[in-house]
């Protein structure tokens, strides 16, 4: 069954290929392209529809107050050799695909960066961020190590374990993150709708990578939910054996504070130590750039992105958003400062929604936003003239009349506040003349929805200030590089 939904994909990949080779910058025929380009996303689903409950077969369903959350255990099905090949083969084409998309849609030939690498999101092997984790806990899957980022929303949790299943899961968002680039750039050019039109996105979101290879079967594995009521979180980590009796456990982040009381109580048999949490992100930002295609790179230009190994360049800033946001300039390895911070973020969105249109989980935001349009909007005159992923927001709301849809109302307020994270970004960045920006923290989870109208901010930005863009990173595992940092720091025996 499986090979031969992967066989039907590659027939139409190899059909928008075809395509692809007979048309020119000068006749787009984007109609053509965007009818075959959602073939193959339609066929990816199907893969993805089929291929899922066997890959996730290693997660149990749990409730965490009033929600279900799937937890991470230790998979009954391990996908075979073959079937990895397969899907090897797969992600091989839709990154071939979008090279020569590239090359032959936007004119840019710059390919290199577009192939397939089987260490995605592996440390590298100059890094030395492994030899400090115990790879016999990792192997055992008894956990030693773990620790907690305590936001106001969330809890995120790393901790050492194993995993044979990751190659399948990082194969199929590798393929999905290719296909999406793809219908995003022929929708910018070509004004027309076709995300909506297929689960691509959304499967983005559910295959994000949640998993770091170190060597063999052995990962630090990331999870998060929701901090209240944290009592019962905790529980549901002993209950899952994610923490057992004398475990070292970390804490970062407001809640790391706040909470103390309940660490003691519940976790009273564990050893527990609390780091400070700007330190924890740049320790975080700063390991992965020891990873492979650990960051998604925003070619502000031409309107795309790629999925990129970074080499660490100083100076640079961090933009970390949570319920509201912290600057923090980098200025040499563990060196930084906190230039600024604002108080509108993501709990700013969140609230906002929830006040004025009730409350929606996680999941049913982003579909709801990727049901919306900019409707209530006004923009500037050359948004849609100019770089195609930059435009100008004149005025949040300024179109909105008495009838709109609740999906447009998500989808403006979130522009909003994404937008606006942008244009400060901008020019803090501009204040203190750095050159890269890195968006990290919980509210870049859903890039899609978020980096990406920040990105198109900047762009705008830079082309109001006749300056070249400047660059534009958000990590995979954005909204764990706090967690991230606090267990190295743990490992590394650093004092809070």
């Amino acid at each position: 069954m499986i090979s031969e939904i992967v066989h039907e994909l590659q027939k139409r990949q190899r059909d928008f290929i075809s395509l692809l080779n007979h048309i020119t910058t000068d006749e787009p025929h984007l109609q053509e392209l965007g009818d075959s380009a959602l073939k193959v996303a339609h066929s990816l689903d199907f893969l993805s529809e089929n291929i899922l409950p066997y890959l996730e077969s290693g997660y149990r369903k749990t409730t965490v107050g009033c929600r279900i959350w799937s937890v991470p255990v230790e998979p009954s099905v391990v996908v075979s050799d073959g079937l990895l090949e397969l899907l090897g083969s797969v992600v091989s084409t839709c990154e071939e695909l979008k090279s020569i998309f590239i090359k032959r849609f936007l004119g840019v030939d710059d390919v290199t960066v577009h192939h397939l690498d089987d260490s995605a999101f592996t440390f590298k092997g100059t890094s030395t961020c492994p030899t400090i984790f115990n790879e016999r806990d990792a192997q055992t899957g008894s956990v030693k190590h773990l620790s907690l980022d305590i936001g106001g929303t969330l809890v995120k949790t790393a901790y050492l374990s194993s995993s044979k299943n990751c190659g399948a899961l990082y194969n199929l968002y590798l393929a999905h993150h290719a296909i999406c680039d793809i219908l995003q750039c022929l929708e910018r050019n070509g004004e027309v709708d076709l995300l909506s039109r297929c689960k691509v996105a959304r499967y983005i979101r559910k295959l994000s990578p949640a998993m770091i290879r170190l060597d063999g079967c052995s990962i630090i594995k990331f999870l998060r939910f929701p901090v209240e009521p944290l009592s019962v979180g905790l529980k549901m980590l002993r209950d899952e054996q994610i923490v057992t009796c004398g475990d070292i456990i970390s804490a970062t982040g407001g809640g790391a504070h706040k909470y103390a009381n309940v660490f003691e109580e519940r976790l009273s048999q564990c050893e527990f130590s609390r780091f400070d949490e700007m330190p924890c992100v740049v320790e975080g930002t700063e390991t992965m750039h020891g990873i492979t295609r650990c960051f998604i790179r925003y070619n502000l230009k031409h309107g795309y992105t790629e999925l990129a190994t970074v080499e660490k360049s100083y100076p640079y800033l961090i933009v970390n958003i949570g319920s509201g946001i912290s600057f923090l300039k980098v200025t040499s390895p563990g060196v930084f400062q906190r230039v600024t911070g604002t108080s509108v973020g993501g709990g700013t969105m969140s609230g906002l929604i929830s006040m004025f249109l009730g409350s929606h989980s996680g999941d049913e935001l982003t579909m709801l936003y990727d049901a919306g349009t900019n409707c209530m909007d006004s923009f500037l005159p050359e948004w849609s003239r100019t770089a195609p992923i930059s435009y100008g927001i004149k005025a949040s709301f300024g179109a909105c009349d008495r009838k709109f849809r609740r999906e447009d109302a998500i989808r403006s307020t979130s522009d909003m506040i994404s937008y606006s994270i942008g244009q400060v970004a901008f020019l803090v960045a501009r204040l203190h003349q750095v050159k890269r920006i890195i968006f990290t923290g919980s509210y870049t989870a859903d890039y899609r929805m978020t980096v990406d109208v920040i990105a198109s901010s900047i762009a705008y930005m830079a082309s109001s200030y006749a300056e070249e863009p400047v660059d534009t990173l958000v990590p995979v595992f954005g909204g764990y590089v706090g967690v991230l940092g606090c267990l190295v720091q743990q490992l590394n025996g650093t004092k809070s």
